[in-house]
């Protein structure tokens, strides 16, 4: 999910999430990471879509919880990956994105 967000006079703040992450339920919400930025200008699109990808895949950098237990179960190793991949290949088309700015 991509959400978008303007207030006037302000920049438009970006955030970034895939919702399948809270299919883990060794998860609390406290320990996921939700990457928020401001995008001053649309030439800046490309480089805040990148960094608030990074940013969100820092939620699996994290094998075990504070009691030493998986945070990824054997079961769930499979959507974990599913994620990671689908957030590394996901892209807007410039298309798309110079609609969405168009105001």
């Amino acid at each position: 999910m991509l959400m978008m967000t303007k207030k006037i006079g302000s920049p438009i703040q970006l955030l970034f999430f895939d919702w399948r992450l809270l299919e883990n339920f060794n998860l609390y919400l406290d320990d996921i990471i939700i990457p928020v930025q401001s995008l001053e200008s649309i030439e800046q699109f490309d480089i805040v879509f990148k960094h608030l990808k990074e940013s969100f895949l820092k939620n699996f950098d994290k094998e075990r919880d504070i009691e030493e237990n998986p945070i990824w179960e054997e079961k769930q190793l499979e959507l974990k990956s599913d994620i990671i991949s689908a957030i590394a290949d996901t892209v807007l088309p410039d298309d798309v994105i110079n609609k969405l700015f168009r105001y």
